[in-house]
């Protein structure tokens, strides 16, 4: 009997060695399948899904870019006269002129004038080139233009002389300030000035088609003038009241 027993158990030791033991933590992954622990982590983890590609990088030169607002409006046909009128005011403004006459004679330019005013020699400059080019150059006054500037934005092509709704244009005579001298270089000073103001009446009488006493008795001070006021007056012919009345 005991040796029967010795025969089972050797048969029953046989039929265990060709079994492949593993020893189960009793955890199940997400099929019901138990995980094998044998080697610390599941030897077939499963795949996550793809995450979606993210979108290219922008190149370093594109986010770097800088726009030249200048040279954007120049492209477009469009001058800006900021500020007081100068020397250096007016040789930019006259070389974008010829520039743009250069590029497509005939073709209107646009400018868009901002002033308080300033010198008269400077503002003339402008002025010539302004009658002198074959492009019609179509003005627009935003904020403010007096003095010269409102000179330059009644010189603007008949029917394109434009005001935004806010805007204000102021004319007087010009204005000399005169430093300590002898009398005979207050005499020629005064001369010129008189002489000046006689030039700019005649040129604001030529383009608000009015006569030169009108002009006279009109700018014989301060003059301001709200944009109906200078659409009477003929500094300009209407209000710009839609971005797509100045064109840009």
């Amino acid at each position: 009997k005991l040796e029967a027993m010795m025969v089972a158990y050797a048969r029953e030791m046989d039929e265990r060695s060709e079994i492949d033991y593993r020893v189960w933590d009793g955890d199940e992954d997400a099929g019901g399948e138990p995980r094998d622990s044998t080697y610390g982590e599941d030897p077939n983890p499963p795949v996550p899904p793809e995450a979606p590609a993210a979108p290219p990088a922008a190149s370093a030169e594109k986010k770097d870019k800088v726009v030249n607002l200048e040279q954007e409006m120049l492209k477009r046909r469009k001058i800006i006269i900021f500020g007081p009128i100068d020397d250096r005011l007016a040789y930019n403004v006259c070389m974008k002129i010829l520039y743009l006459e250069s590029e497509e004679p005939g073709k209107p330019i646009e400018m868009l004038i901002n002033s308080p005013g300033g010198k008269v020699a400077a503002g003339l400059a402008i002025y010539d080139w302004m009658q002198l080019v074959s492009s019609p150059v179509h003005t627009v006054c935003w904020g403010r233009a007096y003095s010269m500037g409102a000179i330059l934005l009644a010189a603007g092509e008949k029917g394109n002389r434009l005001m935004l709704p806010n805007a204000k244009v102021m004319i007087h005579q010009p204005s000399l300030e005169i430093p300590r001298s002898v009398a005979t270089d207050i005499m020629i000073k005064n001369k010129e000035m008189q002489d000046t103001k006689d030039q700019l009446k005649q040129i604001l009488a030529k383009h608000m088609d009015k006569s030169e006493e009108w002009v006279h008795q009109a700018s014989e001070r301060d003059c301001y003038l709200k944009p109906e006021e200078a659409i009477r007056a003929g500094i300009v012919d209407r209000i710009a009241t839609e971005l797509a009345h100045c064109k840009l």
